[in-house]
């Protein structure tokens, strides 16, 4: 019959299990790098040791792998993370790189064989014995006993080490207790590779985010904008928030912002195909409602395509087109959050717009919403993980408070207009260091509008009689407008072609505009007529199909929207080049 345990052997065997337990409750119990260092610090002082400290690869804190090491050199640079128990004051501080000379003890042991080694006496003082004193004084306090160092190896690759200092008795170092600290330190190392693995895919995602997203600032004939975004902290990877500032004829703009449901790459990737499908949807000038369905059956294509039936593909989008020559919005949205518009003095408002289904959803339709806007109203479009740092109380609802709070941060005490990258940063002061807990897009613009001085408007049967005299006013208000003879040649042209092809294809009544902006000027004729123009190359002997293509030499872009009673051919001539350049289609 076998010998029963002594009682030192059972407490022995309670010892190691108890450290083993509170390693699997600590350690790996988040997936930021730095927290996970922190936790094998803490689970190691004052268990094992009266100190402990952790040193990973500087790859590893930047979500890297560190190179193997096969020998010696070159020596990893090492960082010193994490730091706990009783440890003199003249240490290494956090985030210090840890001196490795080519003469410390036990580098092959530990970055080659990748073996836990313990040092039972004298530790210390064999240390200041074998480096520079003032270094090892650094590294290790004189008079040091005891020391164990244990590599965090994870996949044949060192990640870092863990040191702890003047161990406890009960830790001796038995061949039992060096099997526990290698089980210990093969489970903290797979925290940290899982940690650097999560650390890489939140950098990837928010490298391609900002990437697939345009610039932060836009100013444009309708609109100055100023849009924020801040992925989410390192406890979640980023997700799919975008924005977007969409330049669309006749000087208007088309404001945008979206979320795309889950996180990591597949929702950047996602997001980066929504914004681009919805660029080249808006340059058709769709009706917001027409835009948004055109996209939700992209998004149910997506899903369709994806074949995964837990992670559905799903999107929330807000989209406002604003009009500076009338005034004028209108927006739509598809499981979005309600734009804020707050004009000269107040008071901001939550625009009530019913926001359909989520894009991906299907089935109900979606509906527009249209305001009037004076000239510097702020609007605001942003997404929902705004809502979760606008600093609500628990009976509070965030989206009631955001209109007060972007009152607040525009006002100024001398009536100046506020920039917009102070009020942004003004409503976004609750975030941390550590981020928000989801992606958070705040999109702001001050809303500008065309001086009535500076649009001219005709309305004209379509008599082929009266090109000539269409042509003739347009260069009267083009000379009072003080613009050159080349911008007026051209545009003399550009409404003789138009006309005529009006009066040709679409007869009855139509409607001639011309809008002065400070870069562009806009021609428009607009006719009853769905027909839809379209350029060709006419052959040397066809009498006629060449009015399109002149239009398109003769201006920067040009372009066909439609409307319930019609559409409208337009154009813009840039006024700031001195030479005529040849524009593609719009």
């Amino acid at each position: 019959m076998p010998d029963a345990p002594d009682v030192l052997e059972i407490e022995a065997l309670r010892r190691r299990q108890a450290l083993m337990d509170r390693a699997g409750e600590r350690v790996g119990s988040s997936l930021d790098v730095r927290e996970t260092a922190r936790a094998i610090a803490d689970l190691l002082a004052p268990s094992v040791g009266a100190a402990a400290f952790v040193d990973l690869a500087e790859e590893v804190l930047n979500g890297d792998e560190p190179p193997r090491h096969d020998a010696v050199e070159p020596r990893p640079r090492m960082i010193r993370t994490a730091a706990a128990g009783d440890y003199p004051s003249d240490r290494l501080d956090i985030g210090d790189v840890v001196p490795m000379p080519a003469e410390l003890p036990h580098l092959r042991e530990v970055f080659v064989e990748g073996a836990v080694v313990l040092e039972r006496r004298h530790a210390g003082d064999n240390l200041h014995r074998s480096v520079d004193p003032r270094l090892a004084r650094r590294l290790l306090p004189p008079g040091t006993e005891s020391r164990i160092i244990m590599p965090l190896r994870a996949r044949g690759l060192v990640l870092g080490v863990a040191v702890v200092v003047e161990c406890r008795e009960e830790w001796a170092g038995d061949e039992d207790d060096l099997r526990q600290l290698s089980l210990i330190a093969s489970r903290a190392a797979l925290a940290v590779d899982n940690a650097r693995r999560y650390e890489r895919e939140h950098r990837t995602a928010v490298i391609l985010q900002r990437q697939l997203l345009p610039s932060t600032t836009t100013d444009t004939t309708a609109a100055t904008t100023f849009a924020t975004y801040l992925p989410a902290g390192r406890r979640n990877v980023g997700g799919g928030d975008w924005f977007d500032v969409i330049p669309l004829s006749s000087a208007r703009v088309a404001l945008v912002t979206g979320t795309v449901a889950g996180h990591g790459l597949r929702a950047t990737a996602t997001m980066g195909r929504l914004r681009s499908a919805m660029g080249t949807l808006a340059v058709l000038d769709l009706e917001p409602d027409e835009l948004l369905t055109h996209l939700d059956d992209l998004v149910q294509r997506l899903d369709a395509e994806s074949g995964d039936d837990v992670q559905r593909v799903r999107a929330a989008c807000t989209y406002l087109v604003h009009d500076p020559v009338s005034g004028h919005c209108v927006a739509a949205g598809a499981g979005g959050t309600a734009p804020v518009v707050v004009p000269p003095g107040g008071p901001a408002t939550l625009m009530p717009m019913r926001a359909g289904p989520a894009l991906g959803e299907g089935g109900a339709p979606f509906e527009v919403s249209e305001w009037d806007v004076v000239p510097g109203t702020l609007v605001a479009l942003y997404t929902r993980g705004l809502l979760d740092v606008v600093g609500a109380g628990p009976d509070d609802d965030p989206a009631d408070l955001l209109p007060g709070m972007l009152q607040r941060a525009s006002g100024t005490a001398d009536g100046r207009q506020k920039e917009l990258s102070e009020i942004s940063a003004d409503v976004l002061r609750n975030v941390g260091p550590e981020g928000p807990p989801g992606d958070v897009v705040l999109l702001t613009g001050y809303l500008k509008t065309v001086d009535d001085a500076h649009t001219a408007h005709w309305t004209i049967p379509a008599r082929p009689e009266l090109v000539a005299s269409m042509r003739a006013a347009v260069s009267k208000q083009l000379n009072e407008w003080g613009l050159d003879d080349l911008t007026v040649m051209a545009s003399e042209l550009v409404i003789s072609e138009l006309v005529t092809n009006s009066v040709r294809y679409a007869g009855g009544s139509l409607e001639v505009r011309l809008i002065r902006t400070g870069h562009e000027l806009v021609c428009e004729v607009s006719d009853p007529a769905s027909t839809q123009p379209r350029l060709r190359r006419a052959r040397t002997t066809d009498e006629g199909g060449r009015g399109l293509f002149l239009v398109a030499q003769m201006t920067e872009r040009w372009g066909c929207r439609y409307s319930a009673d019609g559409k409208t051919i337009w154009t813009e001539q840039s006024l700031a080049a001195p030479e005529l350049n040849h524009p593609t289609q719009g």
